[in-house]
C-alpha cells in the first residue's frame, strides 16, 4: 500500500510536465534550484537521448522534472526540492515513508556518481557533505518495470521515478 501511495505522489507531483520549456510562475526562484536544474539537464543530455524534458515550478524551491525518451514508453519524473538546510532536508528524508527502500549509500562516490550527484557537484562546486541513496519500490516485472529513488545531497532532495524500456 504504501508504495502504491508513493507512486501515487510522485504520479501527482510530475503530472503534466511534458512540455519542452520551463514553466514559470510569479516570484523568484530558487537560484541554486536553477542551477541544479540546468546542470541536470545537460547531464541527462550527454548521457541519453530524450525527445522532451521539462520543468514545472511548484514554488520558489519546488520544482519537478520530466524526461520522455525514446517513443514515450519510457522516462524520469522527478521532483526537486531544497531546503533552508541539510537538517531540514534530513528531517523531511526521515519523515517519507520508505517502505520497500533500502538505504543504499551513504557516502558521495566521484568515480560511480549518478547523474543527480553529479548534477548537484556541479552546481554547487563540490561534493554533498551528506549523501543518502535510498533505492527500491522496484514495480512489476520486465520488461514493465520502475525504479524508485530518493537521495539527499546536503540540502537538496530529489524523489524520482525512472521507467527504462528494455529491449529484447
Amino acid at each position: 500500500m504504501a508504495i502504491v501511495a508513493f507512486v501515487v505522489f510522485t504520479s501527482l507531483c510530475v503530472a503534466g510536465c511534458t512540455s519542452s520549456t520551463n514553466t514559470t510562475s510569479a516570484g523568484q526562484h530558487d537560484a541554486f534550484l536553477e542551477k541544479f536544474l540546468t546542470a541536470y539537464q545537460k547531464e541527462e543530455q550527454q548521457n541519453y537521448s530524450f525527445n522532451e524534458s521539462g520543468v514545472k515550478w511548484v514554488n520558489s524551491t519546488t520544482a519537478n522534472l520530466q524526461f520522455a525518451y525514446g517513443n514515450g514508453t519510457a522516462g524520469t519524473n522527478m521532483s526537486v526540492i531544497h531546503f533552508k538546510s541539510a537538517q531540514d532536508a534530513t528531517s523531511y528524508v526521515n519523515g517519507l515513508n520508505k517502505t520497500g527502500y533500502s538505504l543504499v549509500s551513504t557516502s558521495y562516490n566521484a568515480s560511480n556518481a549518478s547523474e543527480v550527484s553529479i548534477a548537484y557537484a556541479q552546481a554547487a562546486g563540490h561534493a554533498p557533505a551528506i549523501y543518502k541513496d535510498y533505492e527500491g519500490a522496484t514495480i512489476g516485472t520486465l520488461p514493465n518495470i520502475t525504479f524508485n529513488t530518493i537521495e539527499q545531497l546536503d540540502d537538496l532532495v530529489v524523489v524520482y521515478t525512472l521507467t527504462p524500456v528494455f529491449t529484447s
